[in-house]
């Protein structure tokens, strides 16, 4: 018999997360003038969220460890780039 295909996901975590992602739209809910626009366009976010999730949660470990300078790298230089190229706005640079 052959086993399913196991999801590489931590259920304490993942139960975590859906647990705080439901009291925050509650919270969003009632901050928001009871508005559903707002609410969905959230649902819409947290959705995209989990569904990245899922896939980074697919890689294997060693893979991560393989590109993560790389990654870093792009993460620094992306942030010298603000300093020098970025605008500033309203008290904040972009």
């Amino acid at each position: 018999m052959e086993s399913a295909p196991r999801w590489n996901l931590d259920a304490p975590l993942l139960a975590g997360l859906v647990l705080l992602c439901a009291s925050s739209m509650v919270i969003l809910y009632s901050a928001g003038g009871e508005n559903l626009g707002l609410l969905g366009r959230q649902l819409v976010r947290i959705a995209l969220a989990l569904g990245v999730m899922f896939l980074m949660a697919q890689i294997a470990p060693a893979s991560l460890a393989r590109w993560s300078p790389y990654v870093f790298g792009v993460g620094l230089a992306l942030l010298v780039l603000v300093l020098g190229v970025g605008i500033v706005g309203k008290g904040a640079q972009r």
